[in-house]
């Protein structure tokens, strides 16, 4: 027991300060070495510049084999440049093994992901430190034939990149009023002027009168994912999943349909400022579509404009309605016609992430960290929007920490968060002003506000695996109508809080519905129905399912029920007719 404890305290090393991606890998090859039948380690690819991407998978003995139980996801740091969220992405790791008795591992499986973008992870640790979210490929960002001919530069000496201002009447930047330390955009609809350019910190190194055009580095795999990729941006990649780092980590989720809720470790918090996506927010009843002239003939209806509500009733009572493979919702119909991808968030859907949120402020606050501030919004092409729109399941991004109270004071109390403004003379005489904020003060907290923040990060997900979906067989019921003919009920039901499904996922059908099944044994028909009865999704507590059947068959035959699903566990239960 005294070497076991030692061993986790070893593994424990890191929580208060963040770890290169050579110390990194050894914690996890280590914890995988001292938990034999709990925690499996893997590479499930590598990054652009030949790095290993790492996977976790932690799961205690159970009576289910842990790909068929609810499973958590959590991918850390794909930006490159948020270590902290690979810190707390390693002490949930070392808070699961260390109860790795629980009943949680038993019922429950983790895949952890801590470093997702290993090529920018270390520019952290470089001898110039800078926000650096670039893989190993090359590109030529500025189409003149060089790669990387034209990063950031060091002009002060001071080990980190930061911004650097030139005098300009023409400017969009000016000094704050209140501190002119700051720089602020100025709006020109108010009256105010600029008087300086800002730019990142550096010189013209290939002379083509741009400053740090094409930085040493390719892709960023946090824009490469599909959703809202955006084709304009070089960054981005040249289609979506293009990057290595992007496939590795969409062909290890698609091959796991049962992550039920997945968190991801970056700059935007969703549960500090709801996710608002990437357009206009409406209920699926509002949304406008137009058969087409094929379907609607099909349906009996008219080729025109409707909304999903209006189009809803008529589609039900048509007899092609009970044809339709699965339960009849509106977001079916409003896939059937055609009403394009959504760019916002499902609204009971964000009613969910409402109430998670609840629970995290209260945990925040509990911990003595910033409960109160906003929140960043997911970016386009990242982790969390493929999540939620194209995998279907519920995802939060967490932010793991942000400045508390008023910035420039918690600056101020850091010391070295602020540079102060130097002047600099560029290669081409240009005069600058190098300094301003520490790129990484508002992100990277120090020691002991890092060891606060990823401990109540790991206790959070741990207590929100606690509230996952999970389907059971509530009642079942037999009744004889007739010698040898049964009538065969049963109701089964979802007793966790969060839905078997989310409400979007039910539009785009990227779920198999919850199933139902009564086994026949031998000698037994049925009599009517259909073997399986299904529905697309049930709500956490109050969701039900039922079926019912007509069975021929002798007394004292023994059925089977069974209860399935993708990523809410599933239940069976025998039946004897007598």
């Amino acid at each position: 027991m005294k070497i076991l404890a030692l061993l986790l305290v070893v593994a424990a090393v890191g929580l208060g300060q963040y770890d290169t991606f050579a110390v990194a890998e050894r914690r996890l090859a280590e914890v995988a070495r001292q938990n034999p039948g709990v925690v499996t380690l893997e590479s499930i690819g590598s990054s652009a510049g030949g790095r290993k991407i790492y996977a976790l998978r932690i799961a205690g003995p159970g009576r289910v084999t842990p790909e068929a139980r609810p499973a958590i996801f959590v991918g850390a740091n794909l930006v490159g440049y948020h270590n902290a969220g690979t810190q707390a992405a390693l002490a949930l790791v070392d808070k699961l093994v260390t109860n790795k008795g629980s009943e949680l591992l038993s019922t429950r499986t983790f895949y952890v992901l801590p470093m997702l973008n290993p090529d920018a992870h270390d520019s952290y640790f470089a001898k110039v430190k800078w926000r650096n979210s670039l893989n190993g490929a090359k590109l030529d960002r500025d189409r003149d034939g060089l790669v990387g001919e034209d990063g950031p530069n060091d002009l002060n000496g001071d080990g980190r990149i930061t911004q650097m201002r030139i005098a300009d009447p023409n400017g969009v930047y000016a000094p704050l009023q209140t501190d002119a330390r700051v720089m602020k955009a100025v709006d020109p609809l108010k009256g105010e002027r600029g008087s300086f350019r800002l730019l990142t910190e550096g010189i013209d190194d290939d002379r083509d009168g741009a400053y740090n055009e094409d930085a040493l580095g390719g892709y960023r795999p946090d824009k490469n994912f599909a959703h809202a990729w955006s084709d304009d941006d070089p960054e981005a990649g040249p289609f979506p999943g293009s990057e290595p780092e992007t496939r590795a980590v969409m062909d290890y989720v698609l091959a796991r349909r049962n992550i039920a809720l997945a968190f991801v470790f970056g700059p935007a918090n969703n549960l500090l400022t709801m996710p608002r996506g990437t357009g206009p927010s409406l209920e699926v009843g509002q949304t406008r579509v137009t058969p087409q002239p094929q379907l609607a003939q099909a349906f009996g209806i008219e080729a025109r404009a409707y909304t999903v509500d209006e189009i809803f009733p008529l589609v039900q009572q048509s007899p092609l309605a009970r044809q339709m493979a699965g339960e009849v919702t509106k977001e079916a119909v409003a896939s059937l016609f055609g009403a394009g991808p959504a760019t916002a968030p499902a609204a009971e859907d964000v009613r969910y992430y409402e109430a998670l949120a609840g629970d995290y402020k209260k945990g925040l606050a509990q911990a003595g960290l910033e409960s109160k501030r906003s929140g960043q919004q997911s970016a386009a092409g990242g982790l969390q929007n493929w999540l939620y729109y194209h995998y279907g399941g519920m995802a939060v991004e967490l932010d793991v920490w942000g400045v508390p109270g008023e910035a420039m004071t918690y600056v101020d109390q850091q010391k070295q968060g602020f540079v102060p403004w130097t002047p600099v003379t560029l290669p081409d005489g240009t005069k600058v002003e190098v300094g301003g904020l520490d790129s990484f003060v508002e992100i990277a907290p120090p020691a002991a506000e890092l060891a606060k923040a990823v401990a109540a990060h790991a206790d959070f997900v741990e207590t929100a695996a606690t509230k996952l979906a999970t389907v059971k067989i509530l009642s079942s019921a037999v009744e004889e109508l007739s010698p040898g003919v049964w009538r065969v009920k049963a109701t089964a039901g979802n007793t966790g809080y969060l839905p078997t499904h989310t409400q979007h996922a039910v539009r785009t059908r990227t779920w198999l519905p919850v199933r139902l099944t009564l086994g026949l044994a031998a000698g037994a028909t049925l009599v009517s129905g259909k073997t399986q009865a299904a529905r697309e999704r049930l709500t956490g507590g109050t969701g039900q399912l039922t079926g019912e059947w007509l069975v021929k068959a002798a007394r004292g035959t023994k059925l089977g029920l069974i209860l399935e699903s993708q990523n809410a566990g599933g239940d069976r239960q025998e039946i004897t007719l007598q």
